[in-house]
Parts: structure tokens; sequence; C-alpha cells
């Protein structure tokens, strides 16, 4: 069985939309993964319009209504993102705010789980910041939310090379203090046990 990914739009001020729309129109992106959508009706028609496609969707009212045998993707309207209330380009605190709303929604998923894992496109680190998300950046978001315990890091996977960091997202002078034989060996540790999970 493929796993199920909840896939959100981003930020709606930003290029999310469009680049979500680009990959679910390409054969690839469903191969090894049954996608649902999570988000708004009307973000997803924006990112249609920016991208100059049309994708096949159905909405769902949950996620056990999906049927993943069709052409159209299934999309769970949230309905809380209206575009036309947004500048294009610009930082704002409550698309920030409704962002990182929709994280949790699909992160209470993946909690219960409804969904095999989450992926999101591009966000506003400013945006959550400014809509009262008080986190460096979306991994302590996801830390906090789980009850995580432990070293936790970024990881970028590509066919070529994989990273794997002892910091991340700060200041380069928070950057130079934070990198300590602990963090250190957490990320060694999570680079060892991701490529052996990947078959490496």
């Amino acid at each position: 069985m493929k796993p199920l990914i909840g896939l959100m739009l981003g930020d709606v001020t930003g290029i999310g939309p469009e680049l979500v729309v680009k990959l679910l129109s390409t054969p690839q992106a469903r191969e090894r993964a049954d996608v649902v959508i999570i988000g708004d009706e009307r973000v997803l028609k924006l990112g249609m319009r920016d991208a100059g496609l049309t994708l096949p969707y159905v909405k769902i009212s949950k996620l056990s209504e999906a049927d993943h045998a069709g052409e159209a993707v299934p999309l769970l309207d949230l309905h809380n993102v209206d575009p036309s209330l947004f500048e294009r380009g610009q930082v704002s605190a409550e698309s920030g705010r409704l962002t990182g709303e929709t994280l949790k929604v699909m992160t209470e998923l993946a909690l219960t789980g409804e969904l095999d894992g989450i992926c999101f496109a591009p966000l506003n680190k400013a945006g959550l910041h400014r809509g009262g998300w008080n986190y460096h950046d979306e991994h302590q978001m996801f830390a906090a939310w789980t009850d995580h315990v432990g070293y936790f890091g970024e990881v970028n996977i590509i066919p070529q090379f994989s990273t794997f960091r002892v910091t991340s997202h700060v200041a380069l002078r928070k950057a130079v203090d934070m990198v300590q034989p602990d963090r250190i060996e957490g990320a060694l540790q999570l680079a060892h046990d991701t490529l052996r999970a990947l078959g490496n």
C-alpha cells in the first residue's frame, strides 16, 4: 500500500499554491504515495491561476472519503483562507496564523494515524512569527506538537546526496554557540538512522 501524505498549499501570499499545482500535475507526484491536499479550495484555485494549469480535484469532508484510484486529487477543504484578503508577496500576520493552524491540523491527523506523513509548500517564517507561532521554525513547531524529546534536525534528501544539520534557521552568531558535542552526536545519529532506513 502507498503511504497517505497530506499536502499543504503553503502561505497564500507566496508561491506555494502554484508549486503544489505544478507538482501534482506531473505523473510522478502520485506514483509512490497517495496525496490529499489539505487547505482551502479558493487557495487551490489561486494556485491553478498562477500556474496556468487545471488540476482535477474532488472535495472531501474527511480523509476516509478519499479515492485515490481516479485522476482527481482529493481536497480536504478547511475553508479557512480567503485569498482576496491578502496582498501577494507581503508578509501577513493573519496568513501566518492560518498557515500555522493548517500545519497543526495536518500534524494532528498524522498523530492519530489518519495520515502517514505531511508535506508542505513554502511557508513564511516571519508571517508565522507575527501570527503568534513563537517557534524559530516549523521543526520546532512539530517537535512541540508531537512532544518530541531529544535531538531533532532538518534533513534534505535528493538522489545525489543528503544533508544533515547541527544547526538550522538561526543567526550565524547563535549557530556557532550551538555547535556542541551533543548536537553533533544527534545529527550523526539522525544521519545514520535515516540513511539506514533508506537502504544505504
